[in-house]
């Protein structure tokens, strides 16, 4: 479901009463974060698979949490590599941001995509929220076609990115 209390919920249950001795996942961000006080109180450790959040590894001090790890990419390297992909490979200048104002993992790749892409010399020219579950996306995209970017970042996922992109092209919005 991705609910941060649920998951944190579940993560006492199975230690407290299922007795595992590790876990793998959750998947997003967002509950990775909430779980990882109970595991590190309970010494557990866990393994998230996509959750890109530093905060998933690292607390808010800089310190690392000893007993959860990740195997993938992070949202700083994710975010900057495709900032400088967008504007060295692509050529883009002008980027708009359509992100989901409820999820980590969006927030955070957002926030590296356009630091990397100003430091480069691009500019941001449209950032437009939206809360997971939505299903029209038409008064953001509207509001992004009036600013003429080159390309739209979507850092979310793919059930909304199916919706938000197909809604895009009906609006005539050619960007990458």
């Amino acid at each position: 479901k991705g609910d941060a209390t649920e998951a944190v919920n579940a993560t006492k249950r199975l230690i407290t009463q299922d007795g595992v001795c590790a876990i793998i996942g959750p998947n997003a961000s967002g509950q990775a974060i909430a779980i990882s006080s109970v595991l590190e109180e309970y010494k557990v450790p866990d393994i998230s698979t996509v959750g890109t959040n530093p905060k998933v590894t690292v607390n808010d001090d800089g310190s690392v949490k000893e007993f959860n790890f990740r195997v993938c990419f992070i949202d700083p390297y994710q975010g900057a590599v495709a900032a400088g992909y967008a504007y060295d490979r692509l050529g883009l200048r002008n980027a708009a941001v359509l992100y989901d104002v409820a999820s980590d993992y969006s927030q955070g790749f957002t926030e590296f995509f356009e630091k990397t892409f100003t430091e480069k010399g691009g500019k941001i020219v449209a950032k437009e929220g939206f809360k997971s579950g939505d299903q029209d996306f038409r008064p953001q995209l509207s509001k992004i076609n009036g600013e003429n970017p080159d390309m739209i970042l979507m850092p979310y996922y793919y059930k909304e990115v199916a919706l938000s992109a197909n809604q895009a092209r009906e609006l005539g919005i050619d960007a990458v």
